[in-house]
């Protein structure tokens, strides 16, 4: 008997006859943790995602709080190098995403200019939207054609001290809490009523997190009359 497979979480094509990893196994040493996340996608969609996720790594083991991490100094650089030095274009999209900023001390003491990684591109749009609806459909076995993503990156102690009381109190409340291959990849998850509309805390590497907020915007017909689901 031929085996069933699902469709493919993010086009819905049925019968999706691969597996994607989320995150990329190119974010991973060699060899690479027993158990990675895998949800069902098409052939189409899995080989779209490659120089998305080669440039995401690139620039997330070569930030100043993520590059100490063992997984970078042991394997992962090399990765990168031998990426950079093999694609031109992968070249250039480092190159072209360093930004020269102001660098300020914690306390706010100006400390002058430094440079930096542009994360707010359209390829790490695609990278945050595509992970987050993978985590949800692993942690619930939910998929949605009709979504948003809202990202940044993760809140501070301070944003956390002044925000309100009700959203302070949703960000302490317990969550989901995995940790893939000791702090290479770790995630929290807060799930609505909906277990569709969700909180997604990022962290790679031990250095950068990310706050990730993903909306169910699926119309809902209520009397005749449509309204999006909020």
């Amino acid at each position: 008997m031929r085996k069933r497979t699902k469709p493919c979480i993010y086009c819905g094509t049925p019968g999706a006859p691969e597996m994607d990893h989320v995150p990329p196994r190119c974010f991973f040493k060699r060899p690479g943790p027993e158990v990675l996340i895998t949800v069902p996608c098409c052939h189409n969609c899995n080989s779209s995602f490659k120089n998305d996720d080669e440039r995401a790594r690139n620039l997330l083991v070569s930030l100043e709080t993520t590059e100490r991490h063992p997984d970078i100094s042991d394997q992962l650089a090399g990765k990168r190098h031998r990426s950079l030095a093999e694609s031109r274009s992968n070249l250039r999209h480092t190159i072209g995403s360093m930004r020269t900023v102001d660098r300020y001390s914690a306390g706010g003491v100006y400390l002058g200019k430094a440079v930096a990684f542009d994360l707010d591109q359209p390829f790490f749009d695609r990278f945050m939207v595509r992970v987050t609806r993978a985590l949800l459909y692993h942690e619930t076995g939910v998929t949605r054609s009709s979504h948003e993503c809202e990202w940044g990156l993760s809140i501070n102690v301070y944003d956390l001290q002044t925000m309100p009381d009700q959203l302070r109190a949703f960000y302490m409340r317990p969550a989901v809490i995995r940790d893939i291959a000791a702090g290479t990849f770790m995630y929290a998850a807060y799930f609505g009523k909906d277990a569709v509309n969700s909180l997604w805390l990022l962290r790679f590497y031990d250095g950068v997190e990310f706050r990730a907020l993903l909306r169910d915007t699926t119309p809902l017909t209520l009397g005749g009359h449509e309204r999006e689901s909020r």
